[in-house]
């Protein structure tokens, strides 16, 4: 069989959503403060250093979510691969039991979270595939 004919689904990262964004705003709000920061220092300090730690903060929480790989998952025939930027793990297809909705009972009620489980058969087979950093 040939690597072309092989079926793949890539699942894209939500992590990585809206780096550009944050990078974007976190650059025009610390361009703004070093404009106005001459003029207004002496009335607005305490508010131009507030913006001033608040535009930092998002360039770096922008930063931080552009570094995320680009699929986290991937479906393959044998196996699905987790990629994150700590590690990886994988998980061939035998070794699961059950993938569903998660739900949770509260009181007498019963609530449908907005996850999929995935019920293992043998946890070793996970744990030998694990990254240590990943895991920890």
């Amino acid at each position: 069989m040939c690597i072309l004919d092989t079926p793949e689904i890539q699942i894209k990262a939500k992590a990585k959503h809206n780096a550009y964004t944050l990078m974007l705003i976190g650059l025009v709000t610390l361009v703004i403060v070093f404009i106005l920061a001459p003029y207004y220092w002496q009335q607005a300090k305490l508010v131009l250093m507030f913006i001033l730690l608040v535009s930092i903060v998002a360039i770096f929480i922008g930063f931080i979510k552009r570094i995320e790989p680009e699929k986290s998952f991937k479906l393959t025939p044998e196996f699905i691969p987790y990629q994150h930027k700590y590690g990886t793990w994988q998980l061939s297809w035998h070794n699961i039991a059950r993938i569903t909705q998660v739900k949770e009972v509260v009181g007498f009620e019963r609530i449908e979270l907005p996850y999929i489980g995935i019920r293992i058969d043998n946890l070793y087979e996970l744990i030998d595939n694990i990254s240590p950093r990943l895991a920890s």
